[in-house]
């Protein structure tokens, strides 16, 4: 006869504890079989999310902002608009509205964050979240340069110098303003212009 082992009964799971965590290969495999299928998503701390629709400052500013990364970095670096970056975590696929990657690292496939010189994000509706979990997820994963464009305010905030969970460099440029990416010092970026 087995023998009862005394034990104390189990805690039960909060709701939170016993959410489900997709991990970046599970993402991806419902990507491939249409689950996804004209929908903008991206995975962040194991949860699929809904992107918002781009209002027309986002859509106005891409457009912009495309056409002056692309003439910039002509010949130096791959200007990526956006598409999934695979971090080093297992629950994170974000997706940024730019990602420039320098020639001699670029791969034609998923850009991995560890290849990636400059992460953009156009903020509007999505400010506090860029500023908070993304800019925290780039950071924790190397990313050397995070850029948001704060449309509310026509502002680029750049991040430098990632450590842990935080940048330890931030500048606010405005109009008439330019900025020198880090692995970039041939180019010079106006952005108002």
């Amino acid at each position: 006869m087995t023998q009862l082992i005394n034990q104390t009964p189990a805690t039960p799971l909060t709701l939170l504890e016993r959410r489900y965590r997709f991990t970046v290969q599970e993402f991806e495999q419902l990507g491939k079989v249409g689950l996804f299928y004209g929908r903008k998503v991206e995975l962040l701390d194991g949860e699929i999310i809904d992107m918002n629709a781009d209002g027309d400052g986002h859509s106005t500013w891409t457009g912009s902002i495309n056409e002056k990364l692309v003439i910039a970095f002509f010949k130096k670096a791959r200007v990526i608009p956006q598409q999934t970056m695979r971090l080093t975590e297992d629950f994170n696929m974000p997706v940024p509205d730019f990602t420039i990657t320098p020639l001699e690292r670029y791969e034609p496939r998923v850009v991995r964050s560890d290849e990636i010189s400059i992460a953009i994000e156009i903020s509007d509706s999505t400010l506090v979240d860029d500023r908070t979990f993304k800019q925290k997820l780039y950071a924790r994963n190397g990313v050397l340069e995070y850029w948001i464009l704060n449309v509310q305010t026509s502002q680029l905030e750049v991040y430098r110098d990632p450590e842990g969970e935080t940048y330890k460099t931030k500048m606010t440029l405005s109009k008439g303003q330019s900025i020198v990416p880090l692995e970039f010092p041939d180019v010079n970026l106006e952005w108002w212009s």
